[in-house]
């Protein structure tokens, strides 16, 4: 796989709209492995397509991204993610990888069902 670029505000390409993803195959998995390498490689803990200037509707996620033993990590891929449902709320301070030396206290549900 690759390590991908990482665009950054104020790029134009994070105004984009992702598209949905119609083909799955061979190539949107390495899109997908590129994305989970460039992620562990930069310390986030997720990327969106988009950041990477793909305009697909594909996140991935490893809330264990740190780990040193990469044994533990825990990577998920989600390609055209829906949130169906949310419960509860939990606050925490959160970085992104596309807003370089900015943190901010953020509202999450504390679950969703997707």
């Amino acid at each position: 796989m690759a390590l991908l670029e990482i665009h950054t505000f104020p790029d134009s390409v994070l105004r984009q709209k992702a598209k949905p993803v119609t083909v799955f195959d061979q190539e949107l998995d390495e899109t997908a492995q590129s994305m989970l390498e460039t992620m562990y490689f930069s310390g986030g803990i997720g990327l969106a397509a988009i950041q990477a200037g793909i305009l697909k509707q594909i996140i991935v996620i490893d809330l264990k991204s740190g780990e040193e033993d990469t044994e533990l990590r825990e990577p998920h891929v989600f390609i055209n993610p829906e949130i169906l449902e949310k419960s509860g709320t939990t606050v925490s301070e959160e970085g992104c990888l596309s807003v370089i030396e900015f943190r901010a206290e953020v509202d999450r549900a504390e679950e969703i069902t997707h």
